[in-house]
């Protein structure tokens, strides 16, 4: 015989009521810690943020140096005979001075490429290329590019070709065995491109010639390096030297344009 002690009383309905609020409550606050725990751009619905993705920084890479230059002839214009363009980074004062900088790598695997491997200055290059996709069918670009062991050359004006050198040694000089300036630089660049996924552009193209719907919003590049500072400076050929350039650019305000390339005995 059982006790009424041992017996399990049935729940009242208010008692009931009280625990299905409970096991519901428990329930919204599980659902809303998984929400939490989602991607940005994960959840459904209109008005979300798209989910920024990540592509290869080679989809990048790749594309730089490829810009054909127009050099009123039909052919392209190459600002060193026989390596790709890159950008040139220039001061117009205090000084007249423009500097070439291997930021992506391309002119060190083109020196190491025409010598069979002999002479090899290529840098390290890592970076990020960060894509989201806009509203309008576009894609916000942003891409961080570090060279490490960079080519680096300073010339008075902007003759990368002639022009008196105040810093390291032109790329046929460094091809040909002479030591050159490097050190390390830091590209970021923000821009609108057509679509997500789309080939990402040479940075020339962007700048020089976009297509249709790329926009160039802000670009910073930040270099130092060390090698021999060249007579043109006004010190004996082969004193050491430093370089620092400072180029910040927000393409809607040109007039805002801040560049900087200063040399230094080191």
């Amino acid at each position: 015989m059982t006790s009424r002690a041992a017996r399990r009383p049935r729940p009242r309905p208010r008692a009931r009521l009280r625990r299905l609020r409970r096991t519901a409550l428990a329930a919204l606050v599980c659902l809303g810690t998984l929400a939490a725990g989602q991607p940005a751009g994960a959840q459904g619905g209109s008005g979300t943020q798209p989910r920024a993705v990540f592509r290869p920084l080679q989809d990048f890479l790749q594309t730089q140096g490829t810009f054909c230059l127009d050099d009123g002839q039909g052919g392209c214009a190459e600002l060193v005979p026989g390596f790709p363009n890159l950008l040139v980074w220039s001061q117009l004062a205090p000084e007249d001075r423009c500097a070439l900088v291997d930021y992506v790598g391309l002119l060190g695997q083109r020196i190491f490429t025409n010598t069979g491997g002999t002479v090899d200055v290529r840098p390290v290059v890592t970076g990020t290329v960060r894509e989201q996709a806009r509203s309008d069918g576009r894609a916000d670009v942003h891409v961080r590019v570090e060279a490490v062991g960079a080519v680096t050359y300073v010339t008075q004006g902007c003759d990368l070709r002639n022009g008196p050198l105040e810093f390291g040694h032109t790329l046929p000089e460094v091809q040909a065995g002479q030591q050159p300036a490097r050190g390390t630089s830091r590209l970021d660049i923000r821009f609108v491109n057509n679509a997500p996924g789309a080939p990402l552009p040479d940075l020339l193209q962007l700048i020089q010639e976009p297509t249709l719907g790329q926009v160039p919003l802000v670009m910073t590049f930040r270099t130092t390096a060390t090698g021999p500072l060249r007579p043109a400076f006004g010190v004996p050929d082969g004193t050491p030297g430093r370089l620092t350039i400072n180029n910040d650019i927000d393409f809607a305000r040109p007039d805002s344009r801040r560049e900087r390339i200063d040399l230094r005995r080191s």
